[in-house]
């Protein structure tokens, strides 16, 4: 922009008029200074900074995380009690059904471990790349969340999440929860309850409806993760960890029911 102090006289209106002149460009200097100040007040009311008002503070996120980890926590304490009594199972007489059904616990067990695992190296992969600092990381691949200094950066979570052209890493999120999901319906085939329960917990739809208009659909990706923040991406791969385990532990519980059930079967 040309500054219009340094200007000469537009209108050449001459010498004689310089003091005319003079008094339009203190003019025109205020109401652009009164214009600008009454379009950032509109601004903030319309909630064009409304953004900051939402920003995720350092608490808030320390207080989410811990709660969504001691959830985690619960899950993994019970599922491995789940698995302990399937592992220490046996009938001889159904020795085939039982090592059948101990296999598939420990299938789900590995395809669950496995999206835990990407998730987490995600999760450090996410923070490494939006701090620009590995400190906040311990040796035990832990991240201290409390360290975190960029929580509310959106571009470099979304870069490696959606990528370009739609070729983020959340791709890779999804495929895992599938071979999950597939696992467990096939499970489940003949318990539509238990089917729906688990399509809900497991949300893998290709085709989500926008929130903020309900006409248009988006991709699994977009909507969990478009335009969240480092904060949010890392409370999102938490929560679908607690949803991964919800899945996981429904499913064991099945199996080890399916196990008891061999021991009410009268003997031929």
């Amino acid at each position: 922009m040309k500054d219009c102090t340094h200007q000469h006289d537009p209108y050449n209106i001459g010498e004689k008029n310089d003091s005319i002149g003079l008094a339009v460009s203190l003019h025109s200097k205020k109401l652009l200074l009164t214009i600008t100040l009454v379009a950032l007040i509109l601004c903030t009311l319309s909630g064009c900074l409304a953004q900051n008002s939402n920003r995720m503070s350092v608490n808030e996120l320390v207080q989410n995380t811990e709660r969504i980890k001691d959830s985690i926590q619960v899950l993994k304490e019970n599922n491995l009690k789940i698995y302990s009594l399937i592992d220490a199972f046996d009938n001889e007489q159904y020795a085939d059904s039982v090592v059948k059904t101990k296999e598939k616990a420990l299938l789900v067990k590995s395809l669950s471990m496995e999206f835990v695992s990407f998730s987490e190296d995600l999760m450090i992969n996410i923070v490494e790349y939006t701090e620009q600092n590995s400190s906040m990381i311990s040796d035990k691949k832990e991240i201290d969340f409390a360290a975190l200094k960029r929580i509310n950066n959106t571009t470099i979570p979304n870069e490696i999440l959606l990528g370009k052209y739609d070729s983020g890493k959340a791709k890779i999120l999804l495929f895992l929860i599938d071979d999950i999901k597939s696992l467990l319906s096939d499970i489940f085939a003949n318990n539509p309850s238990a089917r729906d329960s688990i399509n809900k917990v497991l949300d893998t739809r290709k085709s989500i409806p926008d929130n903020s208009d309900g006409q248009k659909s988006v991709s699994w990706e977009t909507y969990y993760f478009a335009g969240k923040s480092e904060g949010e991406a890392l409370l999102t791969l938490l929560n679908l960890q607690v949803s991964v385990k919800k899945a996981e532990s429904m499913w064991i519980s099945h199996l080890y029911e399916t196990l008891i059930s061999f021991q009410q079967i009268d003997p031929q």
